[in-house]
């Protein structure tokens, strides 16, 4: 499975590789018209298959639009969607994540897997798309950056979502740097795993949603 949490764009033969179902999401209209699909991922998926070209490209990245526009938008979204058998699965709103990011207190962690698990109960789906889920807390945080420049002085703490293994988000406003020196002003200690920076016993630190 793709994982959206570092934003890194996933390899386009990987992705030609996974079952459909793996992938309905990304066939879906949700995505198929929107500038935040091409951002987060530098290229485009249309129903029919992954093609991008010179005119789309050139057309989407002259629309420009805010960070906190962006998180407004909700393009039908949230979505229930069945997925394999009688399974089913919540495509939620940019919204939705920002306010499970919101609700982490000074001193505690979340994480995208808190987050989808937290959803798939509000929404009483069996999962909740691990992908959209990413994304849109990428957008939140980006939201959150701007309207700290804007001045604003209450904002999501974006700082507080890192990943599921426990590991900083260089794809935040800021990168590791960042987000390591407010979550260590927290009270929370980091640490040097590989190339990764992690935050020492998050596991035990998880806001409850």
């Amino acid at each position: 499975m793709v994982k959206a949490e570092g934003f890194d764009p996933p390899n386009l033969e990987e992705i030609c590789a996974l079952p459909s179902a793996k992938i309905f999401v990304l066939r879906t209209q949700i995505f198929c018209s929107t500038t935040e699909f091409w951002e987060a991922f530098e290229y485009f998926i249309f129903p029919k298959g992954i093609f991008i070209n010179n005119q789309t490209q050139s057309r989407l990245m002259k629309t420009h639009s805010s960070w906190s526009q962006k998180l407004a938008k909700t393009n039908g979204l949230p979505k229930k969607v069945k997925i394999k058998g009688k399974k089913t699965m919540v495509v939620p709103s940019p919204k939705d994540i920002d306010s499970m990011m919101k609700k982490v207190k000074k001193g505690k962690v979340i994480t995208i897997n808190s987050i989808t698990k937290a959803l798939s109960k509000k929404y009483k789906t069996d999962t909740c798309c691990p992908l959209t889920t990413g994304i849109f807390a990428w957008i939140a945080a980006n939201a959150s950056n701007e309207q700290k420049e804007q001045g604003k002085k209450t904002i999501t703490p974006f700082w507080r979502t890192i990943k599921s293994d426990g590991s900083l988000n260089s794809k935040y406003p800021g990168g590791e740097s960042y987000q390591a020196r407010m979550l260590a002003t927290e009270g929370h200690k980091i640490s040097k795993k590989g190339k990764k920076q992690v935050v020492l016993d998050f596991e035990k630190k998880i806001q409850k949603l």
